[in-house]
């Protein structure tokens, strides 16, 4: 009976590390989805920054040589 209940604490102490496993990777694998959309959101809010400022020098130069044409 003895051995049976150390057997059960195994199974018990296993059944843990599982769990304990499973809920770790699936906070890291949060984690790192989270990390990567993050990551993709701020370089499209970069890259639309960027992109607004080329074209807004394009036309304020462009402003500027058609009004020294003129």
């Amino acid at each position: 009976m003895r051995t049976n209940k150390r057997l059960s604490l195994v199974k018990f102490k296993r059944y843990y590390f599982f769990l304990f496993a499973t809920f770790f990777f699936a906070t890291f694998l949060v984690a790192f989805l989270a990390t990567f959309f993050f990551a993709t959101f701020f370089f499209a809010t970069f890259l639309v920054a960027f992109l607004a400022t080329f074209f807004f020098a394009t036309f304020f130069f462009a402003a500027i040589f058609i009004h020294l044409l003129f």
